[in-house]
Protein backbone atom coordinates (compact mmCIF):
# COMPACT_ATOMS: atom_id res chain seq x y z
CA UNK A 1 0.00 0.00 0.00
CA UNK A 2 2.34 2.16 0.93
CA UNK A 3 4.55 1.88 -2.05
CA UNK A 4 1.74 2.45 -4.29
CA UNK A 5 1.18 6.02 -2.24
CA UNK A 6 5.15 6.52 -3.46
CA UNK A 7 4.45 5.77 -6.91
CA UNK A 8 1.30 7.73 -7.45
CA UNK A 9 2.86 10.68 -5.90
CA UNK A 10 6.16 10.24 -7.41
CA UNK A 11 4.43 10.33 -10.96
CA UNK A 12 2.05 13.50 -10.54
CA UNK A 13 5.17 14.92 -9.63
CA UNK A 14 6.95 14.62 -12.24
CA UNK A 15 3.93 15.83 -14.68
CA UNK A 16 4.37 18.62 -12.74
CA UNK A 17 7.79 19.25 -12.44
CA UNK A 18 8.38 18.08 -16.12
CA UNK A 19 7.05 21.07 -18.32
CA UNK A 20 9.64 23.73 -16.30
CA UNK A 21 12.57 20.94 -17.03
CA UNK A 22 11.25 20.94 -20.78
CA UNK A 23 11.05 24.71 -20.72
CA UNK A 24 14.78 25.10 -18.97
CA UNK A 25 16.06 22.69 -21.42
CA UNK A 26 15.25 24.90 -24.23
CA UNK A 27 16.05 28.26 -22.91
CA UNK A 28 19.64 26.77 -22.37
CA UNK A 29 20.26 25.60 -25.78
CA UNK A 30 18.72 28.96 -27.20
CA UNK A 31 21.20 30.65 -25.16
CA UNK A 32 24.01 27.90 -25.88
CA UNK A 33 23.61 28.65 -29.52
CA UNK A 34 23.41 32.29 -29.20
CA UNK A 35 26.50 32.87 -27.70
CA UNK A 36 28.28 30.92 -30.60
CA UNK A 37 26.60 34.06 -32.70
CA UNK A 38 27.27 36.61 -30.24
CA UNK A 39 30.96 35.35 -29.31
CA UNK A 40 31.30 35.97 -33.52
CA UNK A 41 29.88 39.15 -33.91
CA UNK A 42 31.38 40.76 -30.74
CA UNK A 43 34.72 39.85 -31.88
CA UNK A 44 34.04 41.52 -34.88
CA UNK A 45 32.70 45.10 -33.55
CA UNK A 46 33.30 45.78 -29.82
CA UNK A 47 36.91 44.09 -30.15
CA UNK A 48 36.61 41.48 -26.89
CA UNK A 49 39.16 39.40 -26.32
CA UNK A 50 39.45 35.73 -25.43
CA UNK A 51 39.06 36.00 -22.18
CA UNK A 52 35.79 38.32 -22.28
CA UNK A 53 34.19 34.88 -24.37
CA UNK A 54 35.87 32.74 -22.00
CA UNK A 55 34.28 34.14 -19.31
CA UNK A 56 30.96 34.42 -21.17
CA UNK A 57 31.57 30.57 -21.79
CA UNK A 58 32.25 30.00 -17.89
CA UNK A 59 29.13 31.97 -17.09
CA UNK A 60 26.88 29.49 -19.48
CA UNK A 61 28.45 26.58 -18.35
CA UNK A 62 27.91 26.62 -14.57
CA UNK A 63 24.20 27.84 -15.52
CA UNK A 64 24.17 24.85 -17.95
CA UNK A 65 25.45 22.42 -14.77
CA UNK A 66 23.03 23.78 -12.47
CA UNK A 67 20.01 22.72 -14.47
CA UNK A 68 21.87 19.33 -14.99
CA UNK A 69 22.12 18.74 -11.60
CA UNK A 70 18.95 19.63 -10.42
CA UNK A 71 17.54 17.21 -13.33
CA UNK A 72 19.53 14.74 -11.94
CA UNK A 73 18.31 14.77 -8.62
CA UNK A 74 14.59 14.39 -9.90
CA UNK A 75 15.49 11.30 -11.45
CA UNK A 76 14.15 8.87 -9.44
Amino acid sequence: MQQTIEKITTTKTMWHILPYILLLYIISYLDRVNLGFAALEMNYKEKLSNYMNHLMALQLVTRLSFVQVVVAMLRI
